[in-house]
Formats: C-alpha cells, sequence, structure tokens
C-alpha cells in the first residue's frame, strides 16, 4: 500500500480523519497496516472520549493519537486528561484557532508573552506543550516558523498556565459536531488523490 500509492517504505502516522462511515472497517484496515509495518503509529482525529472508548473496549489495537482541535479558546480539558490515562497522545490541530476571536490580540497571552520576551503564539504553543500535548502549528510566515521552533527556552509558571485555561469557552471555533448537517458537509467534500 505504501510503496505503491506514496512512493515509500512507510507511513509514520495513519489517522481516520473523521468518526463517520465504516470507522471499525477502517480500524480493521489500518490494525493490519499496523502489523505488517506499513505504518508506523496509527489514530483518529475529532474522535470523542466515547469514540475511543469503543475502540479501545472492542479493538486489540488501541488509537496511539487522538488529533484534535485543541486551542485556548478549546481545551479539550477532560478529553486530554481522558486519553492520557490511556495511553493515547493528544495531538492539537489548529493550536493557534486560525486567530479566531482575535487570540492574538488577546490581553492576557500578550502580558504573558511580554514577560517572557517572546510572541503570542510562542506562548500558546509553549502552553500545549506544557500540557503534553503535540501540536501542528500552521504557518507560510518565515518569521513565524522560526518562532515555532524558539519554544524551548522559557517556561510557563503554574498562574501562567492558570490565566491561559481561564481563557477556555469549552466550544469548539470551527463545527458544533452535534450538528448533522456537519457531518452532511464533510461527507460531500470532492476526494483529492
Amino acid at each position: 500500500m505504501c510503496a505503491a500509492r506514496t512512493g515509500l517504505d512507510y507511513l509514520d502516522l495513519y489517522l481516520i480523519h473523521n468518526p463517520m462511515n465504516d470507522v471499525f472497517g477502517a480500524w480493521r484496515a489500518l490494525s493490519e497496516l499496523l502489523r505488517d509495518g506499513a505504518v508506523r503509529a496509527i489514530g483518529a482525529s475529532n474522535f470523542s472520549r466515547a469514540w475511543l472508548e469503543d475502540f479501545i473496549s472492542f479493538s486489540e489495537v488501541v488509537p496511539q493519537v487522538n488529533q484534535a482541535e485543541i486551542n485556548v479558546l478549546h481545551q479539550q480539558i477532560e478529553d486530554v486528561e481522558y486519553i492520557a490515562e490511556h495511553g493515547i497522545a493528544a495531538q492539537a490541530w489548529a493550536p493557534f484557532a486560525r486567530d479566531r476571536n482575535d487570540i492574538f490580540r488577546n490581553k492576557r497571552l500578550q502580558q504573558i508573552a511580554d514577560a517572557h520576551g517572546k510572541s503570542v503564539p510562542q506562548v500558546i504553543e509553549r502552553w500545549l506543550i506544557q500540557r503534553g500535548i503535540a501540536l501542528i502549528p500552521k504557518s507560510t510566515t518565515p518569521e513565524r516558523i522560526e518562532q515555532s521552533a524558539n519554544i524551548w527556552d522559557f517556561s510557563l509558571s503554574d498562574g501562567e498556565m492558570e490565566a491561559v485555561r481561564a481563557l477556555n469557552t469549552a466550544t469548539s471555533q470551527f463545527f458544533d459536531w452535534s450538528d448533522p448537517a456537519v457531518f452532511r458537509r464533510l461527507a460531500h467534500l470532492p476526494y483529492e488523490d
């Protein structure tokens, strides 16, 4: 599979992107790829604790990663704790919430950034790292890409971590996963090969 379609000997990580359609058939196929060495790790993306529990309870292979929307506005505190208890790595997509609600200009985050001589995005990245969450920071700006590499020379205090935690709205900045229209829209997106 990997060599034929990607030209690679293996993939590092293969995810089921959304809990839609035949997720258990897809999970069995991914588990087989893992056993065969075609992938090194398998996981899920946007799966709730209930979906993950279903995999944990009824599958031989537990997801190694759950990629989810995790950012300062939607912190997924209970989900992150749950998956950590099961040895699943949390990975944040859209860790900057695509600057929704002017997050890059948030006064509390700017005060923390100023105290460390850092930018707001660097504070957000450091906050995620200190929570044990892997992140996928998207940027096309060379300066921001360089800043992402420079988050290892400072730490946030317990008080600063709490100040960021206080920003949690516990609401997705992108989707209402309980809305059937979201699933209909995602199901009908064109497939790109």
